[in-house]
């Protein structure tokens, strides 16, 4: 997964929120992993707006997944599965993988994209 390009890729704050957001894996709570934008910032030192980037980077190259959107209004942060772990048994998606994926002619048809990876 390190060597993979979607991870060479990132930028240094959203490694640094990866590895935060891993560390709060205990053995078998992948999928509702919480990290609120105000905590990120506060133990990482950067800006709401840093944090809120880091994870949709992380989201958009797949290495998280949103499982539960959290509420500003009762105050609860979103839950979080990684992909490199697999979420209630189930095997790992390593999302990361599929990065950069073939973009999409408008139609989104299946040989649009069979051509575009033939020229790659």
């Amino acid at each position: 997964m390190l060597l993979s390009p979607a991870f060479l890729s990132l930028s240094g704050s959203a490694v640094r929120l990866w590895l935060l957001l891993r560390t709060r894996f205990n053995g078998g709570n992948n999928g509702r992993l919480t990290l609120s934008l105000e905590e990120a910032a506060k133990i990482l030192k950067m800006g709401k707006a840093t944090v809120f980037d880091a994870f949709a980077e992380l989201e958009r190259k797949g290495f998280v997944v949103c499982t539960k959107r959290g509420q500003w209004y009762g105050r609860r942060a979103s839950e979080w599965a990684v992909t490199d772990l697999g979420v209630d048994g189930e095997i790992p998606t390593r999302k990361w993988r599929q990065w950069p994926s073939p973009p999409m002619s408008p139609t989104g048809s299946i040989t649009d994209r069979k051509k575009h990876i033939a020229v790659l």
